[in-house]
């Protein structure tokens, strides 16, 4: 797998080429299928379909709106920008964004050969570092979701930070310093998980580098300082966001045991589907009880076991150290310590952590393949015959996010007792107009998780569209009992009284809704109507107003505009949000 035993068969400078050009087209192969993809109803809602500021595609508004505010409890300006980019140039048609995704994931696969190879010297092995970053079936959650953009945009960023870097050790210079801070900036602004970016400069700085070697530390300590600096205040700035959003409102309920114990178990579930990567799943739910003690301690042990082995190794092979670092340090944002939401862990979260584990590998596999010929040819197979099942798995696990439905019936086949797979493949059904289908898997949710908000009033979604109204307000008013803040189901409760023919109570909580979630306008929609049913003219038009604003493009709200200005009734649309 060497450069140099590779470079006798083909002229040194066409080799590089050659396997840049088989990168790209096993990569394109084994994710064609995803410009036939639909946007799904996991965050794609949020971030684009729903999303009325991407919707009108970039726009001077836009590029305020993306750099202050925190939408969906994160701050990451330029992968808004780059979704406004997307809807400027392809409108809602999802085939575009799913082809830019993964361009980004080929851009990525071709940077980090280029990255290996300017580092270590070495053709092939960078090679096959990089093939089995492109292949890896735990990587196909971050190209094949659109959503998932920040993934890819941000290791662009990463890697083309850690060249500019290179660039700089060449020859320093302030130019090329900055060049490094900016490229840097710019991944935090595409994703605050670079934060442990510094830290792997280090780690290059050990090996394959080697300044440690004819440097002191501190001198390269303080080289990063202003990268650390800047780290420092990302992760600041998404823990404001994050509890702004509610997002860290899981890290409040639970103990530091509980923390600590999912991220170590975490560390060693991602090894293993590093190995045997099936029964992958979008959604892996946070367990309702704390892990046992005996699980935990064999995490522990087996995380401990191999870093004794990196250490040791440390003289003969120091790139076992260096690689295994690699996947602890850039871990330890998504690990679990601060957990977020209801994920115990999520195979995006790898995307960028196994590029420490496939060098370790690889390193590992050409060093003790055997000097002999036949042995070299014996590993060079085994190489090949991994990277195609890696491919066709690959392929095979993109076609799962082919629609909502194929993406949450797989996760509920993949995670026994998976609740959240459960609501959003009810939500599917709910969006597809079949409440008897949701309600069915609604109830199995609420067996596994019966004190979860969004079973509630997503049933009484389900009994509305059923015309089962007075369901409906029962399984509202638990949900709003369970979570009073969450304004999309006050919005949906005052719908059903408006059905009910209680406009006073409608108003109430159409009035919350909106005190809730001032950009929502579809409860402001609702309450312009109410507003009208109860003859105050005024009020309606402002809330009609104040959604046009909104959603410049909405159809409904301008039609309703144009009626209550000729003095007509409103039209009452009265769709529940799931």
């Amino acid at each position: 797998m060497d450069g140099d035993a590779t470079s006798k068969a083909y002229p040194s400078r066409l080799l590089p080429w050659l396997y840049a050009c088989l990168l790209v087209a096993l990569t394109a192969a084994a994710y064609c299928r995803v410009s036939f993809f639909e946007f799904v109803l996991f965050d794609d809602d949020f971030y684009i379909t729903n999303n009325s500021v991407v919707k009108q595609g970039l726009s001077w508004y836009g590029v305020v709106w993306a750099f202050t505010q925190g939408y969906a409890a994160n701050w990451h300006p330029l992968t808004w920008l780059s979704h406004m980019v997307d809807t400027e140039l392809f409108g809602l048609d999802p085939a575009g964004p799913h082809l830019v995704n993964l361009g980004l994931h080929i851009a990525n696969t071709l940077v980090l050969f280029y990255l290996v190879r300017r580092m270590t010297g070495f053709t092939g092995r960078s090679a096959f570092v990089a093939a089995l970053f492109a292949l890896h079936p735990l990587h196909v959650e971050s190209v094949a979701w659109v959503s998932e953009r920040k993934d890819v945009l941000s290791t662009l960023l990463w890697f083309l930070t850690t060249l500019a870097y290179l660039r700089f050790m060449e020859k320093r210079s302030v130019l090329r310093y900055m060049c490094v801070v900016l490229l840097f900036a710019a991944g935090l602004m595409s994703k605050p998980m670079l934060v442990t970016l510094p830290l792997t400069l280090l780690l290059l700085d050990f090996w394959p580098l080697k300044r440690t070697a004819s440097e002191r530390f501190s001198r390269l300590l303080l080289e990063k300082c202003p990268l650390l600096f800047m780290s420092l205040l990302s992760s600041l700035i998404t823990i404001w966001v994050q509890r702004q959003g509610g997002a860290m409102e899981a890290s409040n309920a639970m103990t530091a045991y509980d923390r600590v114990s999912n991220a170590v178990v975490a560390y060693c579930l991602y090894l293993g589907k590093t190995v045997w990567p099936f029964n992958l799943s979008p959604i892996y739910p946070r367990p309702l009880e704390s892990l046992p003690v005996g699980q935990v301690a064999a995490a522990c042990a087996v995380l401990l076991l191999f870093t004794v082995i990196a250490v040791l190794a440390v003289r003969r092979a120091p790139y076992v150290l260096a690689g295994w670092s690699w996947y602890l340090i850039t871990l330890i944002p998504v690990a679990g310590f601060i957990p977020i939401g209801y994920m115990a862990m999520a195979d995006r979260y790898t995307y960028i952590p196994l590029v420490g584990i496939f060098v370790l590998a690889v390193w590992a596999l050409c060093e003790f393949s055997g000097p002999v010929r036949w042995q070299r040819v014996a590993t060079v197979c085994g190489a090949c015959l991994l990277i195609a099942a890696l491919a066709i798995t690959t392929c095979v696990q993109t076609g799962i996010w082919r629609t909502s439905e194929t993406l949450f019936r797989h996760a509920i086949r993949a995670v026994p007792d998976n609740a959240p797979a459960h609501i959003h493949l009810a939500v599917t059904y709910l969006h597809q107009n079949r409440p008897e289908s949701a309600v069915e898997h609604l109830n199995e949710a609420r067996r596994i998780w019966p004190k979860a908000p969004e079973v509630y009033s997503n049933l009484g979604a389900a009994y509305r569209m059923m015309g089962q109204v007075d369901l409906a307000i029962v399984e509202y008013e638990k949900a709003i009992l369970l979570d009073p803040e969450e304004s999309t189901t006050h919005s949906n409760l005052g719908v059903a009284y408006m059905l009910k023919g209680n406009p006073g109570k409608a108003s109430v909580s159409l009035e919350k809704a909106v005190e809730l979630s001032p950009r929502d306008v579809h409860a402001r929609y609702m309450l312009a109507v109410v507003k009208a049913m109860q003859g105050e003219t005024l009020e309606a038009r402002k809330q009609l107003e104040s959604a046009l604003r909104l959603d410049p493009e909405n159809a409904t709200v301008r039609k309703a505009l144009e009626s209550l200005r000729r003095g007509e009734l409103v039209p009452f649309g009265h769709e529940d949000t799931p």
